[in-house]
């Protein structure tokens, strides 16, 4: 028998020569479908768990609204925890943003927002925003206002040694007003021209650190001789009346023949720990016009008012965030017509602009303005035959 040779039929497949780089592109499709089916799944299965929530009102809105998407951060910029601040705009929805950044300055951003509807949809909108304050601070105040502080850079090296912290800040204060928040003022005179430094004066208080403003008279007396600048021997003070929130303080200065009357109010805290702050401080005899307290006044400084005719001079003096005088610009004194009425602008160096300050003016008798810096002539000077002098301090924002 012939030997036979058994050959395999050759499949058809066999004689088909794929290419590699075929067999990787097919592959890779096929790999990118079913990734393709993975993710759709887990969308479908996230959707249906977390649903997206359409905001139909404002409060909704504000509490969850993306704040990234309308903020712009940069890479050494980080967004810290929403605030939402509704007792800060008097009920209606709102919220405080804080950016901060990791700069050698430690700067702060700081955005409120609101919602408005607007076509039957709520909108998110900004109310206010302040950027870049360095070593800045923002918080809600006990009266539902918002502080926002900041370092004076500004103060000379000297000066800032004998200041406590927070007098080294700068704060700001918005209250809410014709929907909107606006600047407005502390209404202390002293010892601090803030709200959140008297805050955290109280508060040192009530953690049993001695305080020299726990006391109404003795609170009045300090602050003669720290703005007016009388020596503690110079002048006396009388209880006139007082009760569990409110003193009136007359101070009587015999040398300029000067009565101030000095009311005080328990601003922070009610209580029998509260401190007490200055409020006003005037004399009879004289007024001031055009200030308005919360309004922001540039230099110069228009001032008009009215004092008793036998004054001819006044002197103004005006105060910085840290009780500190200000150097005035070669300012002629304010022009006294016959009938009373006063007129003169102020014009001052302003470091730091939109800070809390003083207004103090002081209408002085002619013998004392004539020598005023004379003490033997002061001291010879027949008290009895004096005119009374005048004086009113007032705060003020300034721009």
């Amino acid at each position: 028998m012939k030997n036979r040779v058994w050959k395999r039929k050759t499949n058809i497949i066999d004689t088909l020569e794929i290419p590699e780089r075929k067999k990787q592109h097919v592959l890779t499709i096929l790999l990118s479908i079913l990734a393709l089916i993975a993710l759709l799944h887990f969308i479908a299965v996230t959707h249906s768990a977390y649903p997206t929530i359409i905001a139909s009102t404002c409060d909704q809105a504000i509490r969850n609204a993306n704040y990234t998407q309308y903020i712009s951060l940069t890479k050494s910029q980080q967004m810290s925890a929403v605030q939402f601040t509704d007792d800060l705009t008097a009920g209606r929805p709102s919220a405080m943003v804080q950016v901060t950044d990791t700069s050698a300055q430690h700067l702060l951003d700081i955005y409120i927002y609101s919602c408005s509807i607007q076509h039957r949809t709520p909108t998110i909108t900004l109310l206010l925003k302040q950027q870049e304050l360095v070593q800045g601070t923002a918080t809600i105040t006990q009266v539902h206002t918002l502080s926002i502080g900041q370092l004076d850079a500004t103060l000379a090296t000297n000066k800032d040694s004998f200041l406590l912290p927070l007098q080294r800040n700068v704060y700001h204060e918005y209250a809410w007003k014709d929907d909107a928040l606006r600047q407005t003022s502390f209404p202390g005179l002293y010892p601090v021209l803030s709200r959140s430094e008297g805050e955290a004066l109280q508060e040192q208080a009530n953690y049993n650190q001695d305080m020299p403003w726990g006391d109404p008279q003795a609170t009045a007396e300090q602050m003669a001789q720290d703005l007016l600048k009388w020596p503690a021997k110079s002048f006396h003070s009388t209880i006139v009346a007082t009760n569990d929130s409110e003193a009136h303080i007359r101070l009587t200065q015999p040398a300029l023949h000067m009565e101030v009357m000095v009311s005080l109010a328990k601003l922070v805290q009610h209580d029998a720990n509260g401190l007490w702050f200055v409020t006003t401080a005037q004399t009879a005899g004289i007024t001031l016009r055009q200030i308005q307290r919360g309004t922001p006044y540039s230099s110069p400084i228009s001032i008009q008012g009215t004092i008793l005719e036998q004054n001819d001079h006044i002197a103004t003096t005006i105060f910085d965030h840290t009780l500190a005088s200000l150097d005035n610009l070669n300012n002629p004194a304010p022009q006294i017509q016959k009938n009373g009425i006063f007129t003169g602008n102020i014009s001052y160096s302003n470091p730091f602009p939109n800070q809390p300050g003083l207004l103090l003016i002081e209408a002085l008798p002619p013998p004392l303005a004539r020598y005023q810096k004379n003490m033997k002539h002061k001291e010879a000077l027949q008290v009895a035959e004096q005119p009374a002098g005048q004086l009113l301090l007032t705060n003020t924002i300034l721009a």
